[in-house]
């Protein structure tokens, strides 16, 4: 069978000390963020060591088109996040 991970607990109002988002881990993490403004937003993702993907999720394409732009990272994706497609080679 699979593996079952337990979920973990964090302090949200520590934001930007928080180390799992600051050196962007790998892993089964999610961090919900409260923002008051786009600007915080982009500000704080930018705020990273290593920039090397962000997701932005969202139903207004202007701001997703716009987010995609101002965020410093190697890869943007637009509500998804790491899609990989079947058709894509796999080692052996």
């Amino acid at each position: 069978m699979g593996a079952v991970l337990s979920r973990t607990n964090c302090d949200l109002h520590r934001k930007r000390e928080l180390r799992h988002v600051k050196e962007e881990i790998f892993g089964p993490v999610f961090t919900p963020r409260k923002f008051s403004s786009y600007e915080e937003v982009i500000e704080e993702s930018n705020d990273v060591i290593y920039g090397l993907g962000a997701s932005v999720w969202s139903k207004n394409v202007t701001i997703t088109l716009k987010a995609t732009k101002d965020l410093r990272f190697g890869t943007v994706w637009i509500n998804d996040h790491v899609p990989v497609p079947a058709e894509m080679p796999w080692p052996a």
